[in-house]
């Protein structure tokens, strides 16, 4: 699997935008090559797939980003981000609270 790290420049913090992306969904598809991408803006907290086609490179993932007007970009959970990354949480048991705590991962 690839991935990529970037950072846009954009002043969301003082570091600036933090992206992390890697590409999944690669199959073959009436002949074509089909590449998907899940990305996670660290710095805005939002974690998104591509409902489309797209390359994993910074252009192209900013420009779906910036485009998306609902349709473009699918909504997704830190924790499905990981899953599709190949990385698994391990639930931990907490005994201050009584609760398994999902915080241990590791890849698979």
């Amino acid at each position: 699997m690839k991935e990529i790290k970037f950072n846009t420049g954009r002043k969301y913090t003082p570091e600036g935008q933090w992206i992390e992306a890697f590409s999944v969904g690669d199959y073959w598809n009436d002949s074509d090559f089909t590449q998907y991408v899940c990305f996670n803006d660290l710095s805005r907290g939002i974690t998104c797939k591509t409902t489309i086609p797209c390359e994993l490179t910074e252009k192209a993932i900013m420009r779906i980003y910036d485009m998306d007007t609902g349709g473009l970009l699918q909504s997704i959970s830190e924790r499905e981000f990981n899953y599709l990354r190949g990385i698994i949480e391990i639930p931990v048991f907490s005994e201050e609270t009584g609760e398994y705590l999902y915080s241990k991962k590791e890849y698979i």
